[in-house]
């Protein structure tokens, strides 16, 4: 679908946990309009404070309204929580591309890793998947309990759910990268968004282990300070194939999913 510039109607705006929120807008179709790792580009303010508009991954759709999630953290998210269900508000979307999930071959295994605001990508691609009848791994992380803002809808899906928090108090202890026998992973296709740091880790530790013949893709966390590629804010470095030559990308635009083995980070 054709982005849009839409002035919505807010059906439902929660808080989850302390700082983590949840918003449902009204959008027709929306379960056809949006894909997994699309995002919206949301007016947090109804002033001009703050002026740019902020990125939302989509967490989960009907056919009537797209619902987001997010942490309150900074003055756009703190803006974002003040407005009230019945509210209007601007949307742009959907915008970027989405997990090639035509590439998922017969028999192959499908890990989906989230981590962070990364978690509402991974729960609609899960969901998706489950329309289609495809098994995965879902394989999700959390510093500690506290942040875990959607145990009700991770509990809902049919999936393999592996929950992990840093601090050991709900789940498995540890990083998401400890958590999983990276030597069952070939044959496979893996799925990632998450925190920078996460990403990095997963690709370096595939590359160190040999997986073979497996694809991995990650929709990317970066800045975007327009969401449209007018900026140029959020810029990643990628491989060109076929030679050593590298090119700039906007994750907007271009992203914000990418094959990982074409990035390069800097």
């Amino acid at each position: 679908m054709t982005k849009q510039l839409r002035n919505c109607r807010i059906l439902a705006h929660k808080e989850l946990t302390p700082n983590n929120l949840s918003m449902q807008v009204e959008w027709l179709n929306a379960d056809q309009d949006f894909q997994p790792a699309q995002f919206v580009q949301v007016e947090t303010s109804t002033t001009l404070d703050p002026l740019i508009r902020r990125p939302f991954s989509i967490f989960d759709t009907d056919p009537y309204s797209f619902t987001i999630t997010y942490k309150k953290i900074g003055a756009g998210t703190q803006a974002l929580s003040t407005r009230k269900k019945g509210d209007t508000i601007s949307i742009i979307g959907p915008l970027g591309n989405f997990y090639p999930i035509h590439k998922i071959k017969n028999n192959q295994k499908v890990l989906i890793v989230g981590g962070g605001t990364g978690i509402a990508s991974v729960h609609y691609l899960a969901k998706v998947l489950e329309k289609k009848n495809i098994n995965y791994t879902l394989l999700i992380g959390f510093s500690r309990c506290t942040d875990i803002f959607c145990e009700p809808e991770l509990q809902d899906l049919k999936g393999e759910v592996i929950i992990t928090t840093n601090d050991g108090s709900k789940g498995k202890k540890g990083f998401v990268t400890e958590h999983f026998n990276f030597h069952d992973l070939n044959n496979s296709i893996i799925f990632i968004c998450g925190p920078e740091p996460m990403t990095r880790a997963w690709q370096k530790k595939s590359e160190l282990i040999g997986i073979q013949n497996y694809d991995i893709y990650a929709s990317l966390e970066e800045y975007m300070g327009c969401g449209l590629g007018i900026c140029n804010g959020c810029v990643v470095k990628v491989k060109i194939k076929k030679n050593d030559q590298f090119d700039f990308k906007c994750v907007c635009t271009n992203g914000p999913v990418f094959n990982l083995k074409d990035i390069i980070w800097t």
